[in-house]
């Protein structure tokens, strides 16, 4: 059985774009993002606490979605990539 692939032009694809204290490179990332042609796509940037411009950036693009990660902000970064592991002793 043949599975047709959906034409380009009705694919979403998600870009999920991770940034703390990004505002020397984040401008020039999201730039390259939304000029990227021949694909649908939703651009989401997930602030981690910046205490920088990073934020102003990601919402100064038009249809960039902005998330802040209150999560990461009050256990810190460590702990949440560790969140399923069992406690140390």
């Amino acid at each position: 059985m043949q599975v047709a692939n959906p034409a380009p032009d009705r694919l979403l694809v998600s870009v999920i774009v991770p940034a703390r204290n990004e505002e020397a490179s984040l401008g020039s990332c999201l730039q390259s993002l939304v000029e990227q042609t021949g694909v649908k796509m939703e651009i989401i940037v997930v602030d981690d606490g910046s205490t920088d411009r990073t934020r102003k950036i990601a919402e100064s693009f038009a249809g960039v979605k902005v998330i802040q990660d209150m999560v990461m902000n009050h256990i810190g970064s460590e702990h949440w990539l560790m969140k399923d592991l069992p406690e140390k002793d």
